[in-house]
């Protein structure tokens, strides 16, 4: 889930980049648009078969991370990609833990202190 900060930063990099052009819903004239409290991840592959069951694996690996907003008045879904709009690493700075590749170790993908140590340990 967003913070309040994060928000704020995708309504402002909104209004730098796609406001005025959003404005009026394309499906029932409406311009009235809430920001959605967590981002949505398009997922990528390169088949069609399902995927579900692995659907961490891309989403860590192959996605298009967006914001969602939606139309107030009928629910119309715009999804903005967070790359494009420039606010990725501003609401996920690289400090973050990441994700840990298939068959790595779980604790390859904690975050570290300084001194390379998993941050709860020793």
């Amino acid at each position: 889930m967003f913070t309040d900060a994060q928000i704020q930063i995708i309504i402002e990099a909104v209004k730098a980049k796609a406001a005025p052009e959003i404005g009026k819903c394309s499906v029932c004239g409406h311009d009235e648009w809430s920001v959605q409290n967590g981002f949505s991840a398009v997922l990528l592959t390169d088949t069609p078969a399902p995927f579900w069951p692995y659907a961490g694996q891309f989403v860590a690996q192959q996605s298009l991370p967006s914001a969602v907003l939606i139309c107030t008045t009928c629910g119309n879904t715009l999804l903005l990609n967070l790359f494009v709009l420039g606010v990725y690493e501003k609401l996920f700075p690289p400090t973050m833990p990441s994700v840990a590749p298939q068959g790595a170790a779980a604790e390859d993908s904690m975050p570290r202190s300084s001194e390379g140590v998993p941050h709860g340990e020793g």
